[in-house]
């Protein structure tokens, strides 16, 4: 017998619970998913959706109530397009609206635990995108998962069967290692142009010679105030849907995710003016930030050698 809860905060939901549905992946992990809560509480609000069979739970959705304008990663951006910026000049809008809750990657949209029958799967997720339907429908919130790709196939097979409309999707950025080493990557650029390795030497070099060098650290103790910083100044210059995050970020994320955390960092005159953080995920390493200082960074080309 299936019965569906929605929670409204990630610690209501045992994390034994999401545990068990989420197989620990790196972005819907239980401690990934409560730093992003408890800093981004005022642009969004949380719906966890749990399916439980004979009280055990067996499928989940990490979504999210849009309550307001996120740039070009909301739902207005991917209805109007190049209207966008018109109709948000005029106040028109479809916000709130139900939306996949992770604002890193792109994992799947339905959270489920392993089962050799795929039929049964697929009517425990119809099951729980029914109930969240309903839901919304009653609370008169449009839904669009804006974060759902081609390989997702239980998403893509559902949705199609629910009738969604299916956007232009936005392009992503997946770079698949297969490289042993730097220097074999190096070697390897050759074979697309013979210029391209000295390129990349020349940008290392330039970078060295500035002054700059990039630090790999294990830890975010003492540094949490430092690296809000430099996304908050990178994010001025490139991506304000970054600027949501509030200042107690870093330390929230160092208190709620225990492991696969990824930080390089670069110094200059003994001052940190870049970072780049990284989720590990088996064999995945989903990129979270890049902060850069580029007054001080100047022509350095930190971005280029951090990333």
């Amino acid at each position: 017998m299936f019965s569906v809860k929605i929670h409204n905060s990630i610690e209501r939901v045992k994390k034994s619970d999401w545990d068990r549905v989420s197989q620990n992946h790196g972005l819907l992990q239980y401690g990934w998913i409560k730093a992003i809560e408890q800093t981004l509480s005022e642009s969004f609000t949380p719906w966890y959706p749990m399916l439980y069979e004979n009280d055990e739970p067996v499928a989940a959705m990490a979504l999210r109530q849009i309550n307001m304008a996120e740039g070009e990663d909301s739902f207005d951006f991917h209805l109007f397009g190049r209207l966008y910026p018109f109709f948000s000049f005029l106040g028109i809008s479809s916000l709130p609206t139900i939306d996949s809750m992770p604002l890193k990657g792109y994992p799947a949209l339905f959270l489920s635990v392993p089962d050799s029958n795929p039929s049964r799967v697929l009517n425990r997720l119809q099951t729980l995108l029914t109930s969240i339907q309903d839901r919304s429908w009653r609370a008169k919130r449009s839904i669009a998962f804006t974060r759902v790709v081609g390989d997702d196939l239980n998403a893509m097979r559902l949705l199609r069967l629910n009738n969604y409309a299916r956007m232009i999707a936005p392009p992503l950025a997946y770079l698949d290692i297969v490289w042993p080493t730097f220097r074999a990557y190096r070697q390897d650029r050759m074979r697309l142009s013979k210029n391209t390795r000295k390129k990349i030497a020349r940008e290392i070099n330039h970078n060295q010679k500035a002054g700059v060098s990039i630090v790999v650290l294990d830890h975010l103790d003492g540094y949490e105030d430092e690296l809000y910083r430099l996304i908050k100044l990178n994010a001025v210059k490139h991506n304000p849907a970054a600027a949501f995050y509030t200042h107690h970020f870093f330390h929230v994320l160092k208190a709620n995710v225990k492991r696969g955390l990824r930080l390089y960092t670069a110094f200059k005159n003994n001052q940190m003016v870049g970072m780049s953080l990284f989720l590990a995920d088996a064999d995945i390493w989903h990129s979270l930030f890049v902060g850069i200082d580029h007054e001080i960074d100047g022509n350095d080309l930190t971005y280029f050698n951090i990333t």
